[in-house]
């Protein structure tokens, strides 16, 4: 703290009633709490899961729409599936690190599947 600051704040503190010195001081404490938590968002914000968006196209760039997306891990056997949208994306959230076959699948036309990797950012 600065001297000023600090000061200033004796000054507040000598002046006011019991009451008001308490809620004063929670109010510090909690700007100083919300201060902290906003300098370490990385903290809490941490894990090895990590999301996956594209846009299906056909072999002429055609957009894709309501197709279904999966992503099975080679390794685990896992599946994790989406659903392109009206303008042919897909997300699929809370994928762990891994490789995986990547399925699209729609009606009236035929499936596609890759082998994709998603590794863990750093």
């Amino acid at each position: 703290m600065t001297s000023r600051f600090r000061s200033c704040l004796q000054c507040v503190l000598q002046t006011s009633s019991s009451r008001e010195r308490r809620s004063t001081r929670l109010l510090l404490t909690a700007i100083a709490l919300v201060f902290l938590l906003a300098c370490f968002p990385t903290a809490y914000a941490q894990s090895d899961r990590g999301t996956i968006t594209g846009i299906v196209t056909d072999n002429t760039n055609a957009v894709v729409t309501n197709a279904s997306v999966s992503m099975r891990n080679i390794n685990t056997g896992a599946v994790y599936s989406g659903k392109a949208t009206g303008t042919g994306a897909f997300t699929i959230a809370s994928l762990p690190a891994g490789t995986y076959a990547l399925t699209v699948t729609h009606p009236g036309s035929r499936s596609m599947c890759r082998t994709v990797s998603r590794s863990r950012s750093r």
